[in-house]
């Protein structure tokens, strides 16, 4: 089972938009255990936090959108208690950012270094394509929670039937 939740401090400045990113692509945690298992981008390319934070912000300038929120971080926590491989909960991840932020660019992370497995998926606040800004509002959260139960049992994993703050990340 997996919840999906937004991280409640807003994305508002581009060094946090480049610290969001570097933080969930760090190989280690601070004590050198392995955190990052896998990373996965989505309409965006390079090899890091600089060049995905710069790509993030062409895409916001280019429609004079560069403003407020300037992108969107969530987590999709799996269970302890299920029984998933962190190369599953990675594909669930890129599957669910694939089918909710279409035209967006998304960094999906998939950490290892808690009890349970998660996914931090961040998105660019402006659609690359038709630069409509991201909704991140309860719905949102909300079709976000529907389409990761669709992946979780698709997957043969349980649902939570009642989502509850359980297994912070």
């Amino acid at each position: 089972m997996a919840i999906v939740k937004a991280v409640e401090k807003e994305i508002k400045s581009h060094e946090y938009v480049y610290s969001s990113l570097s933080y969930i692509l760090s190989p280690e945690n601070k004590n050198g255990d392995e955190k990052c298992f896998q990373s996965t981008t989505l309409n965006c390319f390079g090899s890091g936090a600089d060049d995905f934070s710069k790509q993030f912000f062409m895409v916001r300038d280019a429609f004079n959108k560069d403003k407020n929120i300037l992108a969107h971080h969530y987590i999709q926590s799996f269970s302890p208690n299920e029984k998933i491989s962190p190369a599953l909960a990675h594909k669930i991840g890129v599957e669910l950012a694939q089918k909710v932020a279409t035209g967006f660019q998304v960094v999906i992370a998939t950490h290892v270094d808690r009890e349970h497995i998660h996914n931090h998926i961040i998105i660019n606040s402006v659609n690359m394509e038709t630069g409509l800004k991201w909704k991140g509002n309860a719905d949102t959260l909300k079709n976000m929670r529907n389409e990761s139960d669709k992946l979780c049992k698709e997957n043969c994993l349980t649902v939570i039937e009642q989502p509850s703050e359980d297994f912070a990340v």
